[in-house]
Protein backbone atom coordinates (compact mmCIF):
# COMPACT_ATOMS: atom_id res chain seq x y z
CA UNK A 1 0.00 0.00 0.00
CA UNK A 2 1.54 2.82 -1.10
CA UNK A 3 1.56 6.13 0.95
CA UNK A 4 0.69 4.58 4.21
CA UNK A 5 2.60 5.09 7.24
CA UNK A 6 2.98 1.70 9.09
CA UNK A 7 0.64 3.62 12.06
CA UNK A 8 -2.01 3.53 9.07
CA UNK A 9 -1.36 -0.09 7.91
CA UNK A 10 -1.41 -1.35 11.87
CA UNK A 11 -4.70 1.21 12.32
CA UNK A 12 -6.29 -0.07 9.26
CA UNK A 13 -5.60 -4.23 10.20
CA UNK A 14 -7.40 -3.03 13.98
CA UNK A 15 -10.20 -1.96 12.77
CA UNK A 16 -10.75 -4.69 10.20
CA UNK A 17 -9.96 -7.65 13.11
CA UNK A 18 -12.40 -5.38 15.14
CA UNK A 19 -15.20 -5.25 12.87
CA UNK A 20 -14.39 -9.24 11.93
CA UNK A 21 -15.37 -10.22 15.46
CA UNK A 22 -18.49 -7.80 15.70
CA UNK A 23 -18.90 -10.33 12.48
CA UNK A 24 -19.23 -7.07 10.02
CA UNK A 25 -15.05 -7.71 8.77
CA UNK A 26 -16.01 -10.26 6.89
CA UNK A 27 -18.47 -10.76 4.30
CA UNK A 28 -18.40 -14.90 4.16
CA UNK A 29 -22.52 -15.87 3.58
CA UNK A 30 -23.73 -12.44 3.86
CA UNK A 31 -25.65 -10.36 0.84
CA UNK A 32 -23.08 -7.72 -0.30
CA UNK A 33 -24.90 -5.18 -2.36
CA UNK A 34 -23.34 -1.79 -4.41
CA UNK A 35 -25.43 0.96 -3.09
CA UNK A 36 -23.86 4.00 -5.05
CA UNK A 37 -20.83 4.13 -7.80
CA UNK A 38 -20.01 7.82 -8.11
CA UNK A 39 -17.07 9.32 -9.88
CA UNK A 40 -14.22 10.75 -8.41
CA UNK A 41 -10.86 13.07 -9.53
CA UNK A 42 -8.84 9.98 -11.49
CA UNK A 43 -11.80 7.11 -11.17
CA UNK A 44 -14.63 5.57 -9.45
CA UNK A 45 -15.98 5.93 -5.78
CA UNK A 46 -17.77 2.48 -4.79
CA UNK A 47 -19.93 2.20 -1.82
CA UNK A 48 -20.89 -1.37 -0.68
CA UNK A 49 -24.05 -2.16 2.36
CA UNK A 50 -24.89 -5.51 3.84
CA UNK A 51 -25.80 -6.58 6.73
CA UNK A 52 -23.67 -7.80 9.89
CA UNK A 53 -24.58 -10.63 11.88
CA UNK A 54 -26.55 -8.10 14.62
CA UNK A 55 -28.74 -7.11 11.22
CA UNK A 56 -26.90 -3.76 11.27
CA UNK A 57 -26.21 -2.25 8.19
CA UNK A 58 -23.00 -1.56 7.33
CA UNK A 59 -21.29 0.45 4.53
CA UNK A 60 -17.69 0.08 3.14
CA UNK A 61 -16.11 2.24 -0.10
CA UNK A 62 -13.87 1.03 -2.51
CA UNK A 63 -11.81 4.18 -4.39
CA UNK A 64 -10.89 2.84 -7.71
CA UNK A 65 -8.86 4.51 -10.01
CA UNK A 66 -8.54 4.75 -13.47
CA UNK A 67 -5.25 2.78 -14.85
CA UNK A 68 -2.87 4.21 -17.67
CA UNK A 69 -3.98 2.99 -21.04
CA UNK A 70 -2.67 -0.35 -21.97
CA UNK A 71 -1.25 -1.47 -25.09
CA UNK A 72 -3.39 -2.66 -27.83
CA UNK A 73 -4.52 -6.08 -28.06
CA UNK A 74 -4.77 -8.47 -30.99
CA UNK A 75 -7.95 -8.28 -33.69
CA UNK A 76 -10.57 -10.91 -32.27
CA UNK A 77 -12.03 -13.69 -34.51
CA UNK A 78 -14.24 -12.09 -36.83
CA UNK A 79 -17.93 -12.84 -35.29
CA UNK A 80 -21.14 -14.58 -36.87
CA UNK A 81 -23.48 -13.12 -39.45
CA UNK A 82 -25.74 -10.51 -37.83
CA UNK A 83 -29.63 -10.74 -38.98
CA UNK A 84 -30.89 -8.82 -41.39
CA UNK A 85 -31.40 -4.87 -40.36
CA UNK A 86 -34.44 -3.04 -41.71
CA UNK A 87 -34.88 -1.52 -44.90
CA UNK A 88 -33.52 2.14 -44.95
CA UNK A 89 -35.50 5.11 -45.84
CA UNK A 90 -34.45 5.96 -49.92
CA UNK A 91 -31.68 8.14 -50.61
CA UNK A 92 -31.34 11.19 -52.75
CA UNK A 93 -31.25 10.82 -56.55
CA UNK A 94 -27.85 10.33 -57.66
CA UNK A 95 -26.05 12.37 -60.72
CA UNK A 96 -26.31 11.45 -64.08
CA UNK A 97 -23.84 9.02 -65.28
CA UNK A 98 -21.25 9.17 -68.34
CA UNK A 99 -22.52 7.95 -71.64
CA UNK A 100 -21.56 4.60 -72.56
CA UNK A 101 -19.65 3.42 -75.36
CA UNK A 102 -21.86 2.48 -79.15
CA UNK A 103 -22.66 -1.21 -78.64
CA UNK A 104 -22.37 -3.73 -81.45
CA UNK A 105 -24.66 -3.76 -84.93
CA UNK A 106 -27.90 -5.54 -83.95
CA UNK A 107 -28.80 -8.04 -86.54
CA UNK A 108 -31.01 -7.30 -89.31
CA UNK A 109 -35.02 -7.32 -87.96
CA UNK A 110 -37.81 -9.25 -89.44
CA UNK A 111 -39.71 -7.83 -92.56
CA UNK A 112 -42.59 -5.55 -91.28
CA UNK A 113 -46.09 -5.39 -92.73
CA UNK A 114 -46.29 -2.80 -95.83
CA UNK A 115 -49.29 -1.77 -97.97
CA UNK A 116 -49.83 -3.51 -101.23
CA UNK A 117 -52.28 -1.30 -103.03
CA UNK A 118 -55.51 1.02 -102.19
CA UNK A 119 -58.20 0.97 -103.70
CA UNK A 120 -62.03 3.01 -103.86
CA UNK A 121 -64.63 0.83 -103.69
CA UNK A 122 -68.21 0.71 -105.11
CA UNK A 123 -69.52 2.20 -101.63
CA UNK A 124 -66.27 5.08 -102.10
CA UNK A 125 -64.80 3.53 -98.86
CA UNK A 126 -61.23 3.62 -99.69
CA UNK A 127 -60.00 -0.62 -98.80
CA UNK A 128 -55.86 -0.86 -98.04
CA UNK A 129 -54.42 -3.96 -98.74
CA UNK A 130 -51.86 -4.88 -96.50
CA UNK A 131 -48.63 -7.41 -97.39
CA UNK A 132 -50.16 -10.07 -94.82
CA UNK A 133 -53.27 -10.05 -97.14
CA UNK A 134 -55.48 -8.55 -94.48
CA UNK A 135 -57.45 -5.30 -95.88
CA UNK A 136 -58.58 -2.54 -93.84
CA UNK A 137 -61.65 -0.73 -94.12
CA UNK A 138 -60.75 3.43 -93.72
CA UNK A 139 -63.86 4.23 -94.21
CA UNK A 140 -65.77 6.84 -96.45
CA UNK A 141 -63.91 9.09 -98.78
CA UNK A 142 -65.60 12.72 -99.98
CA UNK A 143 -63.70 13.77 -103.30
CA UNK A 144 -63.88 15.51 -106.00
CA UNK A 145 -66.78 14.52 -108.58
CA UNK A 146 -66.30 15.40 -111.96
CA UNK A 147 -70.61 15.26 -113.51
CA UNK A 148 -72.03 17.08 -115.52
CA UNK A 149 -75.27 19.13 -114.94
CA UNK A 150 -76.96 16.88 -117.19
CA UNK A 151 -75.28 13.68 -115.37
CA UNK A 152 -75.91 15.04 -112.28
CA UNK A 153 -80.20 15.76 -113.22
CA UNK A 154 -80.34 12.54 -114.51
CA UNK A 155 -79.76 10.92 -110.87
CA UNK A 156 -82.01 9.53 -108.74
CA UNK A 157 -82.70 12.29 -105.23
CA UNK A 158 -81.16 8.95 -103.53
CA UNK A 159 -78.14 9.27 -105.66
CA UNK A 160 -77.80 13.02 -105.55
CA UNK A 161 -78.16 12.34 -101.96
CA UNK A 162 -75.15 10.44 -101.81
CA UNK A 163 -72.95 12.70 -103.83
CA UNK A 164 -73.49 15.16 -101.82
CA UNK A 165 -72.95 13.47 -98.60
CA UNK A 166 -70.04 11.76 -100.33
CA UNK A 167 -68.11 14.31 -102.65
CA UNK A 168 -67.36 18.14 -102.66
CA UNK A 169 -69.54 20.17 -104.99
CA UNK A 170 -67.10 22.72 -106.26
CA UNK A 171 -69.55 24.56 -108.40
CA UNK A 172 -72.72 25.93 -106.61
CA UNK A 173 -73.82 26.43 -110.00
CA UNK A 174 -73.36 23.39 -111.23
CA UNK A 175 -76.11 22.38 -109.64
Amino acid sequence: MTGLTPEDVLAISRKYTDKSIEGAGTLKGKNCTIQSITEITGGSRITFAWYDNNEVIQTDILDVMNGAQGPKGDTGETGAKGDKGDTGEQGPKGDTGETGAKGDKGDTGDNGISVSSVNLNADNHLIVTLSNETQQDAGVIKGFVQLTLAEYNALTQEQKNDVNKYYWITDANAI
